[in-house]
């Protein structure tokens, strides 16, 4: 109990002084990106594969809006074609799913309470819905045990999931044109 308390705590401090307390819209940014721009290959540190299959490109945060490092790892989601950022991702490892659980249910309280609802918004169990930006906490992988804090433009995924569609059709327009 002690350590959900700290936990609470601490991540009431984080918000308090992130400038972000009761702001009137999601923010556009995270971490000194920001959505919808592209973004610059210098700046990535690494790639991997997202959960849906498109890639994540690592980097290392310019602006942290956490005075603290809550997240040890940052990750940008891209438009395949465009190169446009669509979503900006802090993660953390917790050693138990216990933890990472209790850790995002503070997350999404914090969510909550920084964002006022209105009729452009919508709460769901692991975030907040305003506009067409997503801003969402959750835990994943197998122990779930991996907390990742995402804003997404839910327009530029769908532009997105065009962009990839596209590519699709070219593949298989140059697959059949070789295999005739």
């Amino acid at each position: 109990m002690k350590c959900f308390q700290k936990g609470f705590l601490f991540l009431s401090c984080l918000f308090a002084v992130s400038g972000l307390m009761k702001a009137s819209e999601l923010p556009q940014g995270l971490f000194g990106q920001e959505l919808g721009r592209t973004i610059s290959r210098e700046s990535i540190t690494e790639i991997l594969k997202a959960p849906d299959g498109s890639r994540l490109f690592g980097f290392n945060p310019t602006h942290p809006e956490f005075p603290l490092e809550i997240f040890s790892r940052h990750y940008l989601q891209i438009t395949p074609l465009t190169g446009k950022i669509i979503s900006i991702w802090g993660t953390s490892k917790h050693l138990k799913g216990e933890e990472c659980e209790e850790a995002q249910k503070m997350l999404v309280i914090m969510i909550r309470h920084t964002f006022p609802l209105d009729e452009t918004a919508r709460q769901f169990h692991r975030g907040l819905v305003k506009g067409n930006r997503v801003m969402a906490v959750a835990c994943i992988g197998i122990e779930k045990n991996l907390l990742v804090f995402s804003l997404t433009n839910m327009d530029l995924l769908q532009t997105s999931n065009q962009e990839r569609k596209e590519i699709l059709k070219q593949r298989r327009q140059r697959f059949r044109k070789t295999n005739r």
